[in-house]
């Protein structure tokens, strides 16, 4: 489900993995993100 924002990632090769997970709600896809924020 959260394949489509990882392959844009991989696209770009952006390091705003942090970022997205935050932007994206990394808080129900990726718990670390809390600590993200």
């Amino acid at each position: 489900a959260w394949e489509w924002w990882r392959t844009i990632i991989n696209e770009q090769n952006v390091p705003l993995t942090n970022e997205i997970k935050v932007s994206i709600g990394g808080t129900t896809l990726y718990p670390s993100a809390n600590i993200s924020h």
